[in-house]
């Protein structure tokens, strides 16, 4: 039997989870590393990104996402994993 080898790009994947996603592309746009570091990402990749996440950001603007968790938190103070305990 083979024993299966977690590549690389899984196993950093795993230790950047607890980043959340949005600042992985914000990282990722900068041309930085998870940790900080200087990275080397394609230049126009990162502009399709930049791009992306522009229009993900007006829309949240438009449907006016942060008026809407605001009103949730205020309704339901307590998180779920809390709520459930």
């Amino acid at each position: 039997m083979r024993s299966r080898s977690r590549s690389p790009s899984s196993t950093r994947w795993r230790a950047n989870r607890s980043i959340s996603p949005a600042c992985r592309f914000l990282s990722f746009i900068a041309n930085k590393k998870a940790n900080g570091d200087p990275a080397a990402y394609s230049f126009v990749l990162r502009g399709y990104v930049r791009h992306w996440l522009g229009n993900v950001w007006t829309e949240y603007d438009r449907i006016k996402l942060t008026d809407l968790v605001a009103a949730r938190t205020q309704a339901d103070p307590l998180p779920r994993a809390q709520a459930r305990a």
